[in-house]
This record gives structure tokens, C-alpha cells and sequence, in this order.
């Protein structure tokens, strides 16, 4: 067993289910609205597109060594996906992240966004894990926020 983190996130988006989710499944369209991310690179398309099997490069501005490859590995449109890293974040033993998108009944939605994470208690990258886990947390308010900011222009 390793050390346990938990993101989980809410954004309320004054747009349609089916727009949200559009947005939410871009892989490429991502680094429009999620910063710090260079771009987003699809490396394999999934089926359909951007669905279950779909691996995608989350493109870092500090350098290849910082990527990290995910892969699609549930797909239930227009409601949920789930992914998981399969490279890129040294000392990571479990890591699975969900984004859930739903009507909040009055023509607006919700988007959720919840990881967990367990990195390797005997690895090195335990020391950085929280703060690592804490500037991902808050990158991806940011990024909902300004996701929101477009959806609702």
C-alpha cells in the first residue's frame, strides 16, 4: 500500500449537457482550457474517436520528460468517462480519474472531475506527491473555471 490522494471537483456551466460533454471528450481541444498544458496530443484514437481506448500525450511546457500519457478505459457518453495514466509520472502505483457530466435539470450542467492517486511509499517522488497532487487540484479549477468562461460566452 502506498500514500492515498483524492481530487474532486464541481463546475456548474450555463451550456447543455451535450455541449459540455463535447468539450469535456476534445482531447486535443483540452489545452484550450486546461493550463498550464502545452497541447494534447491523441496518439490513438478510441471508439468513437475520443472514446473507450483513446490514448492521449497531455503535452507539458517544461519539457517531454513531463508528459503524461492516458488512456480512455470506460466511455458512457454524454455522461462519463474514465482514464488512467499508463506513463509519465515516476512512483505512481494506482491512479484512476472519472469525468462525470450531468443536467442540473433548468438547461445548465455540471461537470465533475474526481482522480485518486497512490504513489509508492519506497519512492522518491512520495516526498513531492502532495504538492504535486495539490498543483494538479488547483490547475484543474482554473481550467473548469475558464472552461465555464467559454462555454457560457
Amino acid at each position: 500500500m502506498g500514500k492515498a490522494f483524492k481530487i474532486k471537483l464541481r463546475e456548474e456551466i450555463d451550456a447543455p449537457q451535450q455541449v459540455v460533454w463535447e468539450a469535456a471528450i476534445d482531447h486535443e481541444g483540452m489545452a484550450d482550457w486546461l493550463e498550464p498544458l502545452e497541447a494534447v496530443q491523441l496518439l490513438r484514437d478510441g471508439k468513437p474517436k475520443n472514446g473507450m481506448g483513446a490514448i492521449r500525450v497531455l503535452m507539458a511546457p517544461i519539457g517531454e520528460f513531463a508528459n503524461v500519457h492516458e488512456r480512455v478505459i470506460y466511455f458512457n457518453p454524454p455522461h462519463s468517462y474514465q482514464y488512467e495514466i499508463t506513463k509519465g509520472v515516476p512512483g505512481l502505483e494506482y491512479h484512476l480519474g472519472q469525468v462525470r457530466v450531468h443536467s442540473n435539470g433548468r438547461a445548465a450542467s455540471i461537470i465533475e472531475w474526481t482522480i485518486d492517486f497512490e504513489f509508492k511509499y519506497l519512492h522518491p517522488m512520495i516526498i513531492a506527491a502532495p504538492a504535486i497532487v495539490k498543483g494538479l487540484e488547483y490547475g484543474l479549477e482554473l481550467g473548469l473555471a475558464k472552461l465555464r468562461r467559454q462555454l457560457e460566452h
